[in-house]
């Protein structure tokens, strides 16, 4: 067995001659055990979030969405998207028209965004299933169109779905001629009525879109055969990485093709910049607690001054007798590490599985408990950060009491 890292561990367990030696490695112990389960804790609260706003737009957006690289539609003839009509990896596919539109309901106004759909819109996304009244019906029963809207919008407006108004929705005209004279001609117009209303519990959807028939949409924003995005459903074997990465290079750079995550890239991004921060903040609050270990380093040496002499004696040379107090501080940090993350893991996986911090179940909240998600890529990266830290932290102190005031032959 290596001498150096037995007589560590004989230092680490036996008791020292100076209690005050033992209160401070129990201190920085707890130091570092109380950093690591903050880490592990913080980051799986950051991964929780980020399924949960997953999870939200999945029920809105699709598996994957086409957009074009150049401007706001495109041309449905294009010899790349009739080319992957015949592709045998999509299941549903929907066809898009989405712009701004002022929405009129009675004597109230608001902007939204209205988005045309196929008749098969509910195959590729979840959203028939988060009505909160009415149903999701593009048509009535007399083959009308209806506008399913979001349930800000409507309370905004003070919508109801059995109200005998219309919406009236109104998009500027891209052909009729400017009149000044009567603004309200260079506007496109359509009456229709509510079938339902939607939460997803965000704001950008709930307050700020309605789903009406393609048809309608062409009618109002003056489009024939021209598509603001391509939506797709893969059947449930095709690996959605892989079909991605076949779909784009098919279209080439004509087109992009974005699956969900890509869809709010800039939400992710920001969600991950928040975890990173909070991940260096907590790191450098676990150096400064691991500065305790300094202490009890330098005390350590001190106390245990004739046992270096006794080693010198034996023949143990400088290296040696280095290593066994930079192996000491660095056992310190691997003890609060393992405490601190099996510690963390079980919060975790508590609040999981009881939801132990909770939002206490009112009106309005999407879940009940917040949301958390242990990966263990994250308690490697914890591990590694605080052994390195350790190390560094025990072999500088070390090196230096050694040499300065423990010369050795």
């Amino acid at each position: 067995m290596n001498v150096a890292l037995h007589i560590a561990k004989r230092y680490l367990l036996a008791k020292k001659s100076q209690n005050v030696i033992n209160i401070i490695s129990l201190v920085s112990v707890f130091g570092v055990a109380l950093s690591a389960l903050a880490l592990i804790v913080v980051l799986s609260g950051f991964n929780g979030m980020e399924n949960l706003f997953s999870g939200l737009f999945s029920a809105f957006d699709p598996q994957l969405k086409i957009i074009p690289a150049q401007g706001k539609v495109f041309s449905g003839n294009h010899p790349s998207i009739v080319a992957l009509k015949n592709n045998s990896a999509i299941e549903e596919w929907v066809e898009t028209i989405e712009d701004q539109v002022l929405v009129r309901y009675d004597e109230r106004e608001s902007p939204a965004f209205i988005k045309g759909v196929s008749a098969n819109y509910n195959k590729v996304t979840g959203l028939d299933t988060l009505m909160v009244d009415g149903v999701f019906r593009l048509f009535d029963e007399y083959d009308a169109p209806t506008a399913v809207v979001g349930y800000g919008l409507a309370r905004t407006l003070g919508m109801g779905v059995k109200f005998v108004n219309k919406i009236v929705l109104y998009a500027p005209s891209r052909t009729k001629n400017v009149s000044i004279l009567n603004p309200e001609r260079n506007f496109n117009k359509h009456a229709i009525y509510p079938s339902g209303f939607f939460v997803i519990n965000q704001p950008e959807y709930d307050q700020g879109y309605l789903i009406v028939p393609i048809s309608l949409a062409e009618e109002l924003f003056e489009y024939k055969n021209e598509f603001s995005s391509i939506e797709l459903a893969l059947k449930k074997d095709i690996n959605l990485k892989d079909a991605e990465e076949k779909i784009q290079a098919m279209l080439g750079t004509d087109f992009i093709v974005l699956n969900r995550r890509e869809q709010h890239t800039e939400l992710f991004k920001i969600l991950a910049i928040e975890k990173w921060m909070a991940y260096l903040i907590l790191t450098f609050i676990l150096l400064i607690a691991s500065f305790n270990i300094i202490g009890m380093l330098s005390m350590l040496m001190v106390d245990k001054k004739n046992d270096i002499e006794t080693l010198r004696s034996l023949g143990a040379n400088r290296k040696t007798i280095r290593n066994i107090f930079i192996l000491e501080g660095w056992m310190i940090s691997i003890v609060g590490a393992f405490t601190g993350l099996s510690l963390g893991i079980l919060l975790v996986y508590l609040q999981a599985r009881f939801g132990l911090v909770n939002f206490g179940g009112g009106v309005g909240y999407i879940v009940d408990a917040y949301p958390v998600e242990l990966r263990w890529r994250d308690v490697g990266l914890i591990f590694m950060t605080v052994s390195a830290l350790g190390l560094i932290i025990s072999w500088y102190p070390v090196r230096v009491i050694i040499k300065r005031y423990l010369p050795l032959k």
